[in-house]
């Protein structure tokens, strides 16, 4: 049996829902104060979000290239790609915790506030954005796994 205590272990769902569930009470709390004294909420507030998820979409194709190819010779590298991953994968369950949360509030608010009914497509393309980050993240963090056999000696990987 191998043991794999001090390394890094891939991301599960349960490492992204507690922070994602706690962004979400955050976020409905926040709203709940706040949004009296609110501007509206810009319509691609979330955009950036969805160009992070970009990138690291585009970046696990080339990891996962370079990986399985062996010009990618140096570990160093690919800890930080992974290092980058796991971030961006909290990051995008904090955001999409947080864009439910303000949802929560939005939805049934909108037949009362017009505020709110024009605020909801703004808080879906947060939603959807942030959805976008943790979905490519995780991709990411897929492509930084060496091909099966490959390590000096393991037989087995990490499993999620």
């Amino acid at each position: 049996m191998i043991s794999y205590a001090g390394q890094v272990h891939f991301t599960r769902a349960r490492d992204l829902l507690l922070p994602g569930l706690v962004a979400v009470g955050v976020g409905l709390a926040l709203f709940d104060l706040a949004y009296g004294s609110m501007q509206s909420i810009p319509r691609l507030a979330g955009g950036v979000l969805l160009i992070l998820a970009l990138g690291e979409l585009i970046g696990g194709f080339v990891v996962r290239d370079r990986i399985h190819t062996g010009r990618l010779t140096e570990a160093i590298v690919v800890s930080r790609v992974m290092i980058l991953a796991k971030a961006s994968s909290r990051l995008g369950a904090i955001m999409l915790g947080g864009w439910l949360g303000a949802l929560l509030y939005l939805v049934p608010n909108s037949g009362s506030l017009v505020a709110a009914r024009e605020d909801i497509p703004s808080a879906v393309v947060g939603a959807v954005c942030a959805a976008a980050l943790v979905a490519a993240a995780v991709w990411l963090e897929h492509c930084c796994r060496t091909p099966q056999g490959s390590d000096r000696g393991d037989q087995e990987t990490p499993r999620n």
